[in-house]
């Protein structure tokens, strides 16, 4: 594999969820700058629910995909093509079954969440309308891997550009002109992945992969995605359930303007998470039809350029972050107050960039071989190392210790991927014996 085939697959990935990172941020930045401080703080406690319903997403698509390309490196096409129409089938169930769930518990789960006064009205408002279009952000997501290994990175990442695009222009119709705050961002949002999932759809079945009639038994081929699944759906949701965590324990020790604060830093850097995971995904079918063919050197191969690629572009946002933090957070439309307060904060998150590259590559190549344990580990260390690191260092330090937790949960998981890497079970030994 040339590294000019490296680079088709991953560069277009990391694009693609580098805009997603954007589309995540956008309703925050149109609400912040519309209704300022109030509205991206109760908007960063409400995404966690979006991002819930984009990880599920996320996990049974890659599920299907990992399965898919490990069949097809076996030459196995009519198992793959199994797998595919699998987890289309689970995409749509699990798509119906869990926005009726989210939409009955909207206000409680906020409640759970630490949202109270006005946070929680705001919150609640969003999540409504969130939650009734659930099953087109689940269908929206999850069809992307599925796209990026039956037929190509660049339709994955078409996907996902329509969907930030048709979002960017409904948050400012709607928000801006029509003045439909938090409810209108919302629809921003719902409507851009419907989008998405329709684009999506087409281009599978253009691609003639479009296919429902499963054979061979469908449960047993949904035990097989959901198990590989756990793992994209944990490196998803971890960002959300740290998110979680470090808002109840900054409005614990900080109050509402620090919950602005790590909110606007929150929206900004998770462009770079989502950047750094989209190395890892876009690594992912070359990594599996590697191991399907028990190509080990090609799996190292490939896993060595993901790291060094990761540990540049941590690097370089890293840099951005430092030079022009303030400048970002105004961008947001906080308080000048909020955006200097979190200038100050910006490197305390910065430092834990290297670390969170080392964990996504290490976690895909982990599921890419279909090692579901090892990345399941690996995926939910962080907020397990998290809440550890606040529990004890908060009330030594208050807010900024709380923050500090983020870094050092990082760095600890880093160092698990190191070690699960290192073990003699690891994918690349078995690849390649």
């Amino acid at each position: 594999m040339s590294y000019r085939t490296f680079l088709y697959y991953v560069v277009p990935s990391v694009l693609a969820l580098t805009l997603s990172g954007v589309y995540a941020i956008a309703d925050g930045f149109f609400v912040g700058n519309r209704i300022g401080d109030a509205g991206l703080s109760a908007i960063n406690f409400a995404y966690p629910v979006t991002a819930l319903l984009e990880a599920v997403g996320a996990g049974i698509g890659m599920g299907g995909a990992v399965h898919y390309s490990l069949a097809v490196g076996r030459g196995d096409t009519a198992r793959a093509r199994a797998y595919g129409a699998a987890a289309l089938r689970l995409l749509l169930l699990a798509g119906a079954a869990l926005s009726l769930a989210l939409y009955v518990t909207a206000e409680p789960l906020l409640r759970a969440m630490g949202a109270e006064g006005p946070l929680l009205a705001l919150g609640t408002e969003y999540n409504r309308v969130i939650t009734a279009g659930g099953a087109l952000q689940i269908l929206g997501v999850g069809l992307v891997p599925l796209l990026r290994n039956r037929a190509g990175s660049l339709s994955a990442a078409a996907v996902m550009v329509t969907g930030f695009g048709l979002n960017i222009f409904l948050d400012y119709w709607f928000v801006w002109e029509m003045d439909g705050g938090m409810t209108g961002a919302a629809f921003a949002t719902i409507l851009g992945q419907g989008a998405a999932a329709l684009l999506g759809a087409g281009l599978l079945f253009r691609a003639g992969a479009l296919e429902l009639a499963v054979t061979g038994g469908a449960q047993r081929l949904w035990r097989d995605i959901l198990a590989v699944g756990a793992g994209p759906f944990g490196l998803a949701m971890t960002p959300n359930i740290s998110l979680v965590l470090v808002n109840g324990f900054t409005a614990s020790y900080g109050g509402p303007f620090a919950v602005a604060v790590y909110a606007v830093i929150a929206y900004a850097i998770c462009i770079v998470y989502l950047a750094l995971q989209g190395v890892g995904e876009g690594s992912q079918p070359l990594m599996s039809l590697a191991c399907g063919r028990r190509d080990g050197v090609a799996v190292r191969r490939t896993e060595r350029r993901a790291v060094v690629f990761a540990l540049v572009l941590a690097s370089g946002s890293g840099a951005l972050f430092w030079q022009y933090g303030e400048t970002v957070s105004l961008f947001m439309g906080v308080s000048a107050e909020a955006a200097r307060a979190a200038e100050e904060a910006y490197p305390i998150f910065i430092a834990s960039l290297p670390f969170i590259a080392v964990n996504r590559v290490a976690a895909a190549s982990f599921y890419a071989a279909g090692e579901s344990r090892a990345a399941q580990c690996l995926s939910y260390a962080e907020p397990v190392f998290l809440a550890l690191f606040a529990l004890v260092l908060a009330p030594l330090g208050g807010t900024v210790m709380v923050w500090w937790s983020v870094t050092f949960a990082r760095i600890a998981a880093a160092i698990l991927a190191l070690w699960l890497r290192a073990r003699p079970r690891a994918p690349f030994a078995q690849s390649a014996a």
